[in-house]
């Protein structure tokens, strides 16, 4: 199965603690990759099939895949 790298945000004001929430992730198959404490964001990799799974665990607010930004190449006769 593809797998997907996701943002996850979390509910850190609820009855769990970021850590707990974590474990349930790594617990589902999200390989972390990141936590950010004071924004309630996780980033991590994912089988697409289980996606499903960590959307529906207590603690969880939203999961989107992780766009990329790409900048076109500088070019002399545009300015800055």
């Amino acid at each position: 199965m593809n797998n997907r790298k996701v943002l996850i945000q979390v509910d850190t004001k609820g009855n769990r603690t970021i850590e707990e929430i974590v474990r349930d992730l790594e617990g589902n198959g999200l390989q972390v990759e990141s936590v950010m404490n004071l924004i309630g964001v996780v980033s991590g990799t994912i089988a697409g099939d289980k996606v499903t799974n960590i959307e529906t665990l207590d603690g969880v607010r939203s999961c989107r895949d992780e766009g990329t930004i790409s900048l076109p190449p500088d070019d002399p006769e545009v300015p800055q």
